[in-house]
């Protein structure tokens, strides 16, 4: 019942946006503006996994947490010369969950990439 009362604030609250834009230029075309695609959301444990396999890879080398986002970027064959806020975000969450689960521990600062990473030893 929440969920429907939600439901009808957005369509109120959109139908609000339409006419204050057909104010602003009467003879604008709502159905015609572009629209942009939603972000792809990573599936649940996707970037965990991908970090781990990173680190796995690196053979005991630690990672910064900037070489753990392009690992990310790169398993998911997208370019990552320049590392985005968002891949970077993402890396830090994985990290994080696995720092608490035990498995990744913090090697030390690195002076061009902040934190590093290594695999916790059992």
């Amino acid at each position: 019942m929440q969920a429907e009362a939600q439901v009808q604030i957005l369509r109120i609250n959109l139908s609000h946006i339409d006419s204050a834009l057909r104010i602003m230029s009467p003879d604008i075309l709502i159905e015609a503006l572009p629209t942009r695609p939603m972000a792809k959301r990573a599936k649940r444990g996707e970037n965990t996994r991908l970090v781990l396999a990173a680190l796995h890879a690196a053979q005991g080398k630690a990672m910064s947490t900037k070489d753990l986002a392009r690992a990310i970027l790169l398993s998911k064959g997208k370019p990552a010369l320049r590392i985005g806020r968002e891949a970077y975000e993402a890396a830090r969450a994985a990290l994080r969950d696995l720092r608490k689960r035990g498995v990744v521990a913090p090697a030390g600062p690195n002076a061009e990439h902040g934190q590093t990473w290594v695999l916790a030893r059992d």
